[in-house]
């Protein structure tokens, strides 16, 4: 099992959030052309996967392991990762496929988005 690394401060979390939400505008410009909402955005204790999308709360988490422990681009990376599953479901309206069905692969693909930038958490 993984360990967790060391907790990050209120001001440095927050930070982040900042950050992934700035992030998350222009990728929604530059990928998306601006068709998705901006979500709640949230750093989560998984240790098992690197992000999320939750269609029914709009939550889009990121792993607080990763943003610790990984370079900002590899982070991008998981962010756009969710986001096609976001639009996926907010904007294509496609709920009957697996979350990494042939609609998802698509978009990924059509967007230059690394479908596989997700998984398992893997510390250093």
């Amino acid at each position: 099992m993984p360990t967790l690394p060391p907790p990050l401060s209120a001001v440095l979390e927050a930070e982040l959030i900042r950050r992934l939400a700035r992030e998350f505008a222009w990728r929604n410009e530059l990928h998306f052309g601006k068709k998705l909402r901006a979500p709640l955005l949230a750093l989560s204790d998984a240790t098992s996967r690197l992000g999320a999308w939750h269609r029914a709360s709009r939550r889009l988490e990121i792993s607080r392991t990763l943003v610790a422990s990984r370079p900002w681009t590899e982070i991008v990376e998981v962010l756009k990762h969710e986001m096609a599953h976001q639009f996926v479901h907010e904007v294509l309206g496609v709920l009957d496929e697996s979350a990494h069905g042939p609609t998802f692969a698509r978009v990924c693909r059509e967007r230059g988005i690394d479908a596989r930038a997700a998984g398992r958490v893997e510390t250093p």
